[in-house]
């Protein structure tokens, strides 16, 4: 690691970048359970007490460095090092993004668990979106993701940064509209002016679509769900009374995995 002295002698920028990466790594490794080197840490701080990022009123070094003096709760060092870290990217007027994040720790009491569910994209156009869709799907049991041949590609980096590593825990490939219809799956879709989903039937097994954020579900896919397992709405209340895909997409998948469970 490069050393107190030479880090703060770094240009303006460059300097604060560095801090901003340093600060990550020790995070991430808190969140593994690995602490920083403490003696480092010390030094550290005492330079970082100049720098122009903390002087809004709100600068954490000080209760990081008492609490250095003493038996350190990783917690709580945690929480300041995030705090010190997003004051840098403030300052550099950096917006923070998913990927700026702490990744969330694996594991949960689900331990894994997969329901006969599978998703068509129909259409999706964001890399963005596709990743998110990805994440949600994971968290939910989902077990397959079919793409329609417009649908961005789940390989796009902007995919891999909101997808967190779930597009490679959940299969999926290409598949046409004739495709999903020879599938012979029940096949309901999410788009307005279907039923509520308080009141929707949910299949036991089946496909949901995901329409396009432009034109929303293609109408071979409505005539198709029509046709089979129906439309599913969420009812809302606002004036614009309009959904990003993947907040939707969570809040759908959210009553039919309760509705599965």
């Amino acid at each position: 690691m490069i050393t107190v002295r030479k880090l703060f002698s770094l240009k303006d920028g460059t300097r604060e970048r560095k801090i901003i990466r340093i600060l990550m790594d020790w995070e991430t490794g808190l969140k593994k359970g690995n602490s920083p080197d403490i003696l480092y840490l010390k030094d550290f701080l005492k330079s970082l007490e100049g720098e122009r990022a903390l002087k809004d009123g709100m600068n954490p070094v000080p209760e990081l460095r008492s609490l250095l003096d003493h038996q350190a709760d990783p917690e709580r060092l945690l929480i300041l090092l995030n705090r010190i870290r997003h004051l840098f990217l403030s300052y550099m007027n950096i917006a923070p993004a998913d990927w700026d994040l702490l990744n969330p720790e694996d594991g949960h009491s689900g331990g894994g668990q997969t329901f006969p569910a599978v998703l068509y994209l129909d259409e999706l156009r964001s890399p963005f979106n596709v990743g998110s869709v990805f994440r949600t799907a994971e968290c939910f049991g989902v077990s397959r993701i079919y793409l329609s041949p417009g649908t961005a590609d789940p390989q796009h980096p902007r995919a891999q940064r909101t997808a967190m590593g779930c597009t490679q825990r959940i299969p999926w490939e290409r598949l046409d509209y004739t495709g999903l219809a020879e599938l012979n799956k029940t096949v309901f879709a999410m788009e307005l002016g279907g039923e509520g989903t308080a009141d929707f039937a949910f299949p036991s097994e089946g496909i949901l679509v995901l329409g396009s954020e432009e034109l929303g579900v293609s109408p071979e896919c409505l005539t198709l769900a029509k046709q089979s397992g129906g439309i599913v709405t969420i009812d809302l209340y606002g004036s614009k009374a309009s959904l990003n895909v993947s907040v939707a997409f969570g809040i759908v998948m959210n009553a039919w995995a309760a509705s599965l469970s």
